[in-house]
């Protein structure tokens, strides 16, 4: 009877580590599909920057406030700072 229980137990221990293994490739899984999204989701947003925008950022540039370009892009867009540098620089 002990032996039956001792497997029992040990075969419930493994199911969860393989439950466990499962759930973790599928969050792994979840997050590289979110990380995706967001991408998308941020070129999607600078690509609906008015004229006014994109103008008032050029002037900022032209101005020599290129970091306060920077900051002004990633509050209206949710850039990271490389993203908006670089969106900054092609302008």
């Amino acid at each position: 009877m002990a032996q039956i229980l001792v497997i029992g137990i040990i075969f419930s221990v493994v199911m969860l580590f393989l439950a466990i293994f499962k759930f973790k490739q599928h969050s792994i899984a979840l997050e590289s599909r979110l990380d995706e999204f967001e991408k998308k989701y941020k070129r999607m947003h600078a690509d609906y920057l008015t004229k006014e925008e994109i103008e008032y950022l050029k002037e900022l540039k032209q101005n020599g406030q290129t970091i306060q370009a920077i900051k002004e892009l990633r509050n209206l867009t949710f850039m990271s700072l490389l993203e908006a540098k670089e969106y900054i620089d092609y302008l």
